[in-house]
């Protein structure tokens, strides 16, 4: 194991114990768990006043109080998906939360079929198609719902008939053993106040029933700005002077969920002074920002990021802003924009900067006009941050060397100490409050233009980079780490072993 991967192993396995986690129930939840076995759903608890993930007791409650209790708990909990998933006796309703994917409360199969059909109501979907994946779009604004002991006597209530949990008809036997649930609690009456709430429902048939995916996005969001991504002083610069150049194509890259739309909706704010004509293509539109042109692909009109590209291109635009680069196609007009004097920003599947240039190459780009527009790449990756009411540590007086290869960028006081997750009622027992990215900034000098324009291996450009400077994911990871920011567990989960010179 390299230098690094012994720094991160003592971190991981040295770190203070942690607490029982709420998300523990997951395994009783689970049906393939071994010793797990579900006789009768139940719904968890309400949210605890020490602080939970459990959501607010939804037996009896008609689809429509049910639905808004849910959406409310994951907003207010910030939650980016809502899950509901079809299991052989029950549905399980979970979320995504800080990344990490956690069950919130488990209903009866009837139940859980009334209330995804509410939904695809709602988001306009055909409710007789289950045989088919389906997507839809609800905005819903801020309903007043009320759950608890009051609900059922309002209009929404009666929408529905109650859900009646003594029915055999669910496939549950009542004379076998129970599982050991939470003791269930009535909440007093609740109104829901989440706000505007836009959501995007996506379905698909699976084994035992049609799975819904809920993405959750706040209708007035506050744009993320340069100084709030996480980037240090020195990569921060980098970026702010890709984004000054009148010209070139930007890329962020990164795996799905590693924050890369946020990083280019940061870029956008910095530039959005209302001196140049910004014009963005999405799918989907996530938010309406003032003063840029949105446009979203629709594939069933056949309009494409390559049809919208052609188009925007004739708006005069003076920044583009690409979703993501998916073919060769789109990877080809970006260039051509981008080398004709417009600012290109896009996202790209890819897993580090110098990856990114040979995933373009890939696509069949004409390597001597990448060399001449591309002006940088940002890669990232997206790591919890530690709860600042509950986090541990332990001093590494036994180990001073820990952090000792990025000593250089570590202020007086830091790196003397590890950190770790325990948990508490701020954090919802997670021990983990936020997150915040770790970035690896390369950007255009005359030497990585010559090796792209070589079609020279990543190797190659990534020494190159690392002649001018370069923080790579394995060295931003550390600093991280070393700064208290998160753990080394967390850095290895988030984090590819290559990228952490963990795979030799």
């Amino acid at each position: 194991m390299s230098t690094v991967g012994r720094k991160l192993s003592v971190a991981g396995v040295r770190r203070p114990p942690t607490g029982r986690r709420p998300g523990a129930i997951v395994a009783a939840a689970d049906p393939g768990a071994e010793g797990a076995k579900i006789t009768r759903p139940a719904e968890v608890a309400p949210e605890s006043s020490s602080g939970d993930l459990r959501a607010p007791d939804l037996v009896g409650l008609s689809p429509a109080p049910a639905v808004a209790g849910l959406i409310d708990h994951a907003v207010r909990m910030g939650a980016s998906d809502l899950f509901f998933s079809c299991c052989e006796n029950h549905v399980a309703v979970s979320v995504r939360h800080l990344g990490i994917v956690r069950l919130i409360t488990v209903l009866t199969i009837e139940h859980g079929r009334r209330c995804t059909s509410y939904v695809k109501a709602m988001a306009g979907m055909d409710l007789a198609e289950q045989r088919r994946p389906l997507d839809g779009r609800w905005v819903r604004e801020d309903d007043t719902f009320v759950f608890g002991d009051d609900a059922g006597a309002g209009s929404d209530a009666a929408a529905a008939p109650a859900v009646d949990h003594d029915d055999d008809d669910t496939g549950i036997d009542p004379d076998e053993p129970e599982v050991e649930w939470p003791e269930l609690r009535r909440p007093g009456p609740v109104r829901t106040g989440a706000g505007r709430v836009d959501l995007r429902v996506s379905t698909i048939p699976t084994l035992h029933g049609e799975d819904m995916a809920i993405r959750l996005l706040l209708g007035t969001p506050e744009v993320t700005s340069l100084d709030q991504l996480g980037m240090s002083p020195r990569e921060l610069g980098a970026f702010r002077a890709m984004l000054g150049i009148a010209g070139g194509l930007i890329v962020v890259c990164g795996p799905t969920g590693s924050g890369k739309t946020t990083t280019l909706y940061a870029g956008l704010r910095y530039l959005n002074t209302g001196e140049r004509k910004i014009h963005t293509i999405e799918d989907p539109v996530e938010y309406a920002i003032p003063g840029l042109r949105q446009s979203q692909v629709n594939l069933k009109a056949e309009v494409g990021f390559p049809e919208l590209l052609r188009s925007v291109l004739r708006q005069a635009p003076d920044v583009i802003l690409i979703g993501e680069i998916r073919d060769a196609i789109t990877a080809e007009i970006a260039i051509r924009a981008a080398n004709s004097g417009h600012l290109v920003l896009a996202s790209l599947h890819a897993p580090s900067a110098p990856g990114a240039v040979q995933s373009l190459l890939g696509l069949g780009v004409n390597p001597y006009f990448l060399s001449g527009a591309l002006q940088g790449i940002v890669a990232q990756r997206l790591v919890r941050t530690l709860c600042p009411s509950c986090k541990g540590s332990f001093e590494l007086d036994e180990m001073p060397r820990t952090f000792e290869e990025v000593s250089d960028s570590l202020e007086p006081g830091e790196g003397r100490a590890l950190f770790g997750a325990t948990g508490c009622p701020a954090c919802l027992g997670t021990g983990y409050s936020g997150r915040t990215g770790v970035f690896e900034v390369m950007k255009m000098n005359r030497d990585l233009r010559g090796l792209i324009a070589a079609s020279r291996p990543t190797a190659e450009l990534r020494e190159a980079a690392a002649r001018t400077g370069l923080l790579d994911l394995r060295r931003a990871a550390l600093l991280l780490v070393a700064r208290g920011c998160t753990t080394a567990e967390e850095v290895l989960r988030a984090i590819p072993p290559e990228d952490l010179g963990l795979d030799g």
